[in-house]
């Protein structure tokens, strides 16, 4: 089965999930590269809440090259806006304007709301620094949400197994039939390792008949 953006098929991709922020996909496609939002669809995985870069997508030399950011929007210029309450500014509110202003679902759970103070400035920025300033740990997922607080734990799907582990870098390439059979926040367990590892970021490339999962690690 073929990997698909925008329901065309694509030659190459190159797909980064990191533990904080936005997941990025760059992809080179059999047409002319699509526009506005677009979901990937991974052989019946399907990353939503993407949306194509138009700066860094186009035709170059025939090929139809795309740039996906998840959460893309979230990199949005504000202007400046003053807070001021005397019973105090909450970060639940400021993070639904921000929300509001990128046009981005966003859940914020009780755990991370706090007291910002009587005053709170939001400075000339995108809406992702606001939110990082606010929040401090937030993410985009791949369905689309973006979603503050700790990453649940997570399970590795069937079929995965260790091919090689770089501990200079902390890296294992592993194989599984779809990225999403490795979810980041999974313990990764192997005669091939020193220990349990955990999944913190995720890097894949596909391309014609190959493709490679590496996984940044850390001691679980």
């Amino acid at each position: 089965m073929s990997i698909l953006l925008a329901n065309t098929k694509v030659t190459s991709i190159e797909l980064r999930i990191p533990w904080r922020g936005c997941w990025e996909a760059r992809a080179t496609l059999q047409g002319a590269a699509p526009s506005g939002q677009v979901v990937i669809d991974w052989r019946g995985w399907k990353l939503l809440g993407g949306e194509v870069d138009p700066l860094r997508s186009g035709m170059f030399a025939g090929v139809g090259t795309v740039v996906v950011v998840g959460g893309y929007r979230w990199g949005t210029l504000l202007q400046p806006r003053y807070y001021s309450s005397d019973l105090g500014i909450r970060a639940i509110t400021v993070t639904r304007h921000l929300a509001d202003a990128a046009g981005l679902p966003l859940e914020v759970p009780s755990s991370s709301d706090r007291d910002l103070g009587r005053f709170w400035m939001r400075r000339h920025e995108s809406a992702g620094s606001a939110l990082t300033r606010v929040l401090g740990s937030w993410r985009v997922d791949l369905d689309g949400v973006t979603r503050a607080g700790n990453r649940p734990s997570a399970q590795l799907g069937a079929g995965v197994d260790v091919i090689d582990y770089d501990p200079r870098a902390s890296e294992i390439k592993l194989f599984a039939e779809r990225p999403d059979r490795v979810p980041l926040g999974a313990v990764v367990t192997s005669p091939r390792l020193p220990g349990p590892r955990r999944v913190v970021e995720l890097e894949v490339w596909a391309g014609g008949d190959s493709e490679r999962i590496e996984a940044h690690t850390e001691a679980a």
